[in-house]
């Protein structure tokens, strides 16, 4: 089988040269396949699976593992009309690092839907199971080359999607499908970022061969890793979403409300990410660029309303995590300066120094480079008006290199993740009061930096809380303070 490890089969690729096939066409190829795997009458599938999801772009350290839940799921999939339905709970497995619910042992429950007519990052992993690769390559002049890999040798069909997407099957000499490589273009973070399945153990399953065990690679880290537990060939599957569900990711209007908290400090809120800006004598510091370039635009346009002929020199980036970390190369084709711990920018480097193909963002259009500044244990932004500490977090579970920034003169504390405060009259997000982890933590470094808050603006949840609901939440006092 081909190794699953990416790194070591993408040297092998560049080591091996394809060669057009003389002897067989694509389409005997794919027709072998149908035939190998029992296919022929085949029009739906329904499979279950158990194993492991991982919590994309929420790793501990920036270019690490991301964080493990364990996973059942069903999927039904309609392979003719192109059409899936599939089911998911995830329960959280570790404590470190990022992504919602982290709590272990908390569960998470989600139903997608996806089509023909849904954006590619629902509408390829309908290509990421065996059946729906071969028979929907056949709908897309499918080309033939082969390569060898690892020693051994395979023919690959290579397809076109929606004239812009490339993906490729790799067949060994049993006629059997082993991996699909393509790319995704959403990820403002990673560019274009390898996207892979490989499939092992084919066996029978209600009559007809499909792998016991997939695993799925996104920027070169597990995604998913899961063990087939039962197939059922000709299903009665129900793939069309209930009316409002929808089956691609969400688009719609950016709302930006700002509330300005302290003199010349706007709280940049509406949706579940926020961002605050700062103002200086001459310029503006912005706090945070989540979720991606439209909300980032949107709060740079209410940013320019708020401080009109002040320019933001700096956008200082939390943590790596990309729901915080995806809007930045917006600010940074705006020529402001993104500032974040080292480890940090070397990762966001890592990947940006690769032209993207597919991702044509600002960043891509303006022809800048990004400029980093990095804070590696403490930095202050001053001029006349304004002091702004910037502040690295020490022994937490969530994040490597997480900031925290504080204002002295306005006692103000700005930080994400560690304390999300519930909406007024809900029970806690993640614990119960005096029982948050995160929020403990987030004592513990206020206290060791001996900084004076009565105010924490959290980049989530509803609002500005006081001290008093952050030591609620992590179960201190305010006593010697």
């Amino acid at each position: 089988m081909i190794r699953h490890h990416h790194r070591a089969l993408a040297l092998a690729l560049l080591l091996t040269a394809p060669a057009t096939a003389a002897a067989q066409d694509a389409m005997t190829v794919l027709n072998a396949a149908v035939k190998a795997m029992r296919l022929e009458n085949v029009t739906t599938i329904r499979y279950t699976a158990t194993g492991s999801a991982y919590a994309i772009g929420q790793s501990f350290t920036p270019g690490g593992p991301y964080p493990r839940s364990a996973m059942t799921f069903v999927r039904d999939f309609d392979i003719d009309g192109f059409t899936v339905r599939q089911e998911f709970v995830n329960t959280r497995v570790e404590r470190r690092g990022g992504g919602l619910p982290n709590r272990v042992g908390a569960e998470t429950r989600q139903v997608q839907y996806a089509s023909r007519n849904s954006g590619w990052p629902q509408h390829v992993f309908m290509w990421l199971n065996p059946p729906g690769f071969v028979k929907e390559a056949m709908k897309h002049n499918p080309t033939l080359t082969t390569e060898r890999v690892g020693g051994r040798a395979f023919r690959v069909i290579t397809v076109r999607v929606q004239d812009r997407y490339t993906l490729r099957g790799f067949f060994n000499d049993e006629d059997l499908l082993e991996r699909v490589d393509t790319a995704l273009d959403n990820n403002p973070v990673l560019g274009d970022p390898p996207l892979d399945a490989v499939f092992t153990g084919y066996r029978d399953f209600g009559g007809i061969l499909f792998p016991s065990r997939i695993v799925h690679h996104l920027g070169l880290q597990p995604s998913f890793d899961f063990e087939i537990a039962s197939v059922t060939p000709n299903a009665a599957v129900e793939t069309t979403p209930p009316a409002g569900a929808g089956g691609a990711a969400g688009g719609g209007a950016v709302t930006v409300t700002s509330q300005t908290i302290a003199n010349g400090v706007h709280y940049l809120t509406g949706g579940t990410h926020h961002s605050v800006a700062v103002e200086f004598s001459d310029h503006v510091a912005v706090i945070d660029a989540p979720l991606g370039e439209a909300r980032s635009l949107a709060v740079i346009a209410e940013v320019r309303r708020l401080a009109p002929n002040k320019p933001i020199r700096h956008l200082i980036n939390t943590h790596h995590h990309f729901d915080h970390s995806n809007g930045l190369r917006t600010y940074a084709a705006e020529g402001a300066t993104v500032v974040t711990h080292p480890r940090n920018a070397a990762f966001y480097q890592q990947w940006w120094s690769t032209m993207p193909v597919l991702l044509r963002d600002r960043l891509v259009e303006s022809g800048r480079t990004a400029r980093f500044e990095t804070v590696d244990e403490r930095r202050v932004l001053s001029d006349g008006m304004r002091t702004l500490e910037v502040h690295v977090v020490q022994d937490t579970t969530h994040v490597e290199g997480m900031l925290i920034l504080y204002l002295p003169s306005e006692k103000l504390l700005v930080e994400a993740d560690l304390f999300t405060p519930p909406a007024p009259g809900a029970a806690p997000a993640q614990n119960a009061p005096g029982n948050d982890p995160l929020a403990a933590e987030l004592v513990q470094n206020i206290e060791r930096l001996d900084l004076d808050v009565e105010r924490v603006v959290p980049l989530h949840g509803p609002g500005v809380a006081s001290r008093a609901d952050l030591d609620r939440a992590a179960g201190t006092t305010a006593a010697g303070r």
